[in-house]
């Protein structure tokens, strides 16, 4: 899946794909994932 498709999939509503988006983006640490969104 790519990042355009999985954001389509989250402003349709789909919490799968939102989650898998923010775990693309999140760092290691995760505070500063947190911080972006």
């Amino acid at each position: 899946m790519s990042v355009s498709e999985l954001v389509l999939d989250c402003r349709n509503g789909n919490r799968e794909a939102w989650t898998a988006l923010v775990d693309l983006f999140r760092p290691k640490s995760g505070e500063l994932g947190t911080s972006i969104l």
